[in-house]
């Protein structure tokens, strides 16, 4: 991708890819109970008189089972909104591959 980048003389930019897991956009409703800390922090549970207070997430989270899927699709489009598309598979086998190479 960086040789690309480079014939078409565009700029590129170092990005943490860790956090770039929580800038995708969940398409399903998910649900998760509050960490332990934040539920005493926040006195919701004491509060509403419930122990099962959840959170909805509006964003996706690290460590959520979706957020490697969501962030395909995510940087997929991206990519595919600059003019870079996917290669096409060859199903020639590498002895095939030398004998045209030869040629």
């Amino acid at each position: 991708m960086l040789a690309k980048c480079s014939a078409e003389g565009m700029e590129t930019e170092q990005c943490d890819v860790d956090t770039a897991f929580l800038y995708g956009k969940l398409e399903e409703e998910i649900y998760m109970e509050l960490p332990e800390g934040l539920r005493e922090l926040l006195d919701l549970a004491e509060a509403e008189g419930e122990d099962d207070v959840v959170c909805m997430l509006l964003q996706s989270l690290y460590g959520l089972k979706q957020a490697s899927r969501v962030w395909n699709e995510t940087i997929d489009k991206h990519l595919k909104s600059r003019g870079l598309s996917l290669l096409t598979p060859t199903h020639a086998s590498t002895r095939e591959a030398r004998v045209m190479k030869k040629a």
